[in-house]
């Protein structure tokens, strides 16, 4: 099969949407498909406008700068190599630029596929010029977007119940993937407290993830002062890319709080020293105020490795975590709730049971495979 992927950002851009393109992109590669992705420039100034990436080609296109890359225009449009395809796989209801690669696929009469993150999520942004601008913008793309769509797929049942009952579409369930090695990986805590020389008596807090103020990180800060104060063997670890402005006001709170030694910036880490971390951790806390969390890959790699997650009340967060069993749902913004669900899951250690069985990336490729060739045949 011929699959191409339209998202307007992709690697080396590190991020939610990025990272589920390249698992699956990869997966099918590895499978004997030709998969190619097309995508715009941001974030990979001085590689090439056309390169492989393994098995996967990636074709970068100028577009008409807007912030953020999402609301991008692309200034020419590959037609020679949508017609070439079999399906274009769109990503992200609020993506111009997606929604552009896909109408003409579609003029074309080609299958495209659509893939739903974070419907309406502006609705409920904390900020009132983004809810004034933003969800108007929001609600007239997904509208675009569904008209043009043939396969209609959602990672979560938040944005399958908001499709149905707002926009009459009726989507396919499709969780993301996590990597295989969480599965097969015996512990990597040792490891990793040798590699970064952590005391063996210190207990681990875990945050992984992107270093941005939409994830809420300095609210972990803040909080963790606090359980520091009532449990001094412990140690806050923060891995992920950082957004340099944001990092550095982190590192300056976590000073002021007196927390010098006791909170550990680490930037981006393989995926081995991710898997080590959350072994060696007593606590992963995703404490984001991202109002469109549609998935979070670390809480599903976090049970897959049996340890109990923290999160806010956004986007689908609360949904996915059984508050007091698995974890604890706190609400945003509020680091004494924090801070409180912290030291609780500390002092009285939560045994999360099993996890279901949670899907691998080419597990989710076949499935996605599966449902291209059932729209082929019809």
């Amino acid at each position: 099969m011929r699959i191409i992927h339209a998202v307007a950002s992709f690697y080396p851009v590190i991020g939610g949407i990025e990272n589920v393109v390249l698992n699956i992109a990869k997966a099918q590669a590895r499978m004997g498909h030709e998969v190619r992705v097309i995508t715009s420039k941001y974030g990979s100034e001085g590689r090439p406008a056309c390169e492989f990436l393994e098995d996967i080609g990636v074709i970068r296109l100028k577009t008409l700068d807007v912030r953020p890359p999402n609301v991008s225009i692309p200034l020419f449009v590959p037609r020679h190599l949508l017609r070439w395809a079999d399906v274009i796989q769109g990503y992200s209801q609020n993506s111009f630029f997606a929604y552009v690669i896909c109408k003409e696929a579609k003029g074309s009469g080609k299958l495209v596929s659509f893939y739903y993150l974070g419907v309406d999520y502006y609705k409920h942004h904390p900020r009132l010029w983004i809810r004034l601008l933003g969800y108007p913008y929001q609600r007239w793309l997904t509208k675009r977007v569904s008209r043009i769509a043939d396969i209609h797929l959602v990672p979560n049942v938040l944005d399958m119940r908001i499709l149905r009952t707002k926009y009459g579409v009726f989507p396919v369930l499709v969780p993301h993937g996590i990597d295989e090695k969480y599965r097969t990986l015996p512990s990597l805590a040792e490891f990793f407290r040798r590699k970064y020389a952590i005391d063996r008596h210190l207990r681990i807090v875990a945050y992984v993830g992107r270093v941005h103020s939409t994830k809420g990180v300095d609210l972990l800060i803040e909080a963790f002062a606090a359980v520091k104060e009532r449990l001094p063997d412990t140690l806050l670890v923060i891995a992920g890319k950082e957004d340099p402005r944001y990092a550095s006001y982190c590192r300056r709170l976590a000073e002021q709080l007196g927390l010098r030694n006791r909170v550990l910036f680490l930037g981006f880490v393989s995926e081995e020293d991710k898997i080590g971390l959350i072994d060696a951790s007593e606590v992963v806390v995703i404490p984001s105020r991202h109002r469109g969390e549609s998935y979070s890959l670390v809480l599903e790699e976090s049970r897959s490795r049996g340890k109990p997650v923290i999160v806010t009340r956004v986007g689908i967060l609360p949904f996915r975590v059984n508050d007091g069993v698995d974890g604890f749902v706190v609400p945003p913004e509020d680091p004494t709730s924090l801070s409180e669900a912290l030291i609780s899951v500390l002092e009285n250690p939560l045994k999360p049971p099993p996890p279901p069985d949670i899907a691998t990336w080419p597990e989710i490729a076949k499935k996605l495979l599966s449902i291209y060739e059932q729209h082929l045949a019809r």
